[in-house]
């Protein structure tokens, strides 16, 4: 019983690290659509944060299909990860399709995030 205990443990681990690294990267990629936005764009500020929701769900999308694209083809052929790669190191129970949602879902909440801000500014 113990050890389905610590199994479970490094589950949360690995989906609170893998939704972290995404929750990270979507930051950037909003920071960087953010700048493009008020640059570019006729409103500044407003133009800034819409841009950054628009891009983020974009990449969301984006992922999820890929996502749905390694579900499908599950069957088909199924990928071996090595113990000895680098994925092994930060991830102990996860795959990579798990890995990829759990990413995913730390997107959407930086651009649930985001939206609430575009909604306050008006």
């Amino acid at each position: 019983m113990e050890h389905f205990g610590k199994k479970i443990a490094s589950l949360a681990l690995d989906l609170c690290k893998a939704a972290a690294v995404g929750v990270g990267i979507s930051v950037a990629i909003g920071l960087v659509l953010a700048g493009g936005g008020a640059l570019f764009g006729s409103n500044g500020i407003h133009s800034a944060v819409e841009a950054a929701k628009n891009g983020l769900l974009l990449v969301f999308a984006f992922l999820l299909l890929i996502v749905a694209g390694m579900l499908l083809i599950k069957g088909k052929k199924q990928e071996q990860i090595r113990l000895n790669t680098g994925f092994r190191k930060h991830f102990a129970v996860i795959g990579p399709k798990s890995m990829l949602l759990a990413l995913a879902v730390g997107m959407l909440v930086t651009i649930i995030a985001v939206d609430g801000l575009q909604r306050s500014m008006m």
